[in-house]
């Protein structure tokens, strides 16, 4: 005898809201979350410390961290362009050189271990008088000790790092899917070693990734005359290599550039 037909539908489990997040975002909810926690730790800690010296030496780092996530909105909107069944091209691209253009402030922040030297000690500085009332005077202001200063820039740099890989793995899977997965690998070491010159040019010419909209011609000369800065030279080489192997490692743990 001929088996029974059956005309129910099969049922199927609509994903979860964690499953559409990582689908939309490119990375598990969890990931977003410790890249944001990184962040916030940096700043409880940067708030410990001036409340403790009533100084606000290290407040510049409040800017850094902001600038270094930057580049995560950009890589996302090329990202979520990519994925369209007719990507944009025009935007995507616009999104990505938007994204390579700031992308260098977010290993930036691992260079701010150079405030631990002697030589770069952050200047004493007044807390701003709009933020007295949040870092009131409860004891009497004290030095910060060498152990919390590392623990703050420990924390700067972990932060850093997270928006480093979360951008970055999200350009490759952009270009993976406008050109295709060896195109992406292919463009890897050419974006990293840009992003290591953005890096030294940063912290040696102090340049910012506004000055290339605020003042292109002294941006320009500047970039040419630190190009054949032996300093300058040595820093991007170094950090192109680690920022080259730090790729590797994350590709290795979390699957390569094309995973969606």
């Amino acid at each position: 005898m001929n088996a029974p037909l059956n005309l129910d539908p099969p049922l199927t489990r609509p994903p979860s809201l964690a499953r559409r997040f990582e689908a939309a975002t490119g990375f598990a909810p969890s990931f977003w979350l410790a890249a944001v926690g990184c962040s916030a730790m940096a700043m409880a800690l940067l708030a410990g410390r001036m409340w403790r010296t009533g100084d606000a030496g290290h407040l510049s780092l409040v800017w850094d961290v902001f600038l270094a996530w930057v580049p995560v909105p950009l890589a996302l909107l090329a990202y979520r362009q990519a994925r369209r069944a007719r990507p944009p091209r025009a935007i995507t691209l616009a999104a990505l050189a938007g994204w390579l253009l700031f992308f260098p402030n977010s290993p930036y922040l691992v260079t701010e271990f150079i405030h631990l030297h002697p030589d770069h000690l952050p200047s004493p500085r007044h807390i701003p008088h709009d933020l007295r009332w949040a870092f009131p005077d409860v004891f009497p202001p004290a030095e910060s000790p060498g152990w919390y200063e590392l623990l703050l820039m420990t924390a700067v740099a972990a932060a850093g790092l997270a928006v480093t890989v979360a951008s970055f793995r999200l350009a490759q899977r952009t270009i993976a899917r406008l050109y295709s997965p060896r195109a992406a690998a292919a463009a890897t070491p050419l974006l990293l070693v840009l992003t290591a010159f953005g890096v030294a040019l940063g912290r040696f010419a102090r340049l910012n990734s506004w000055d290339v909209f605020h003042e292109p011609d002294k941006t320009a000369g500047d970039i040419v005359t630190w190009a054949t800065d032996p300093k300058a030279s040595i820093a991007t080489f170094v950090v192109a290599v680690l920022l080259i192997l730090l790729n590797v490692v994350v590709a290795g743990a979390g699957g390569g550039a094309t995973k969606d």
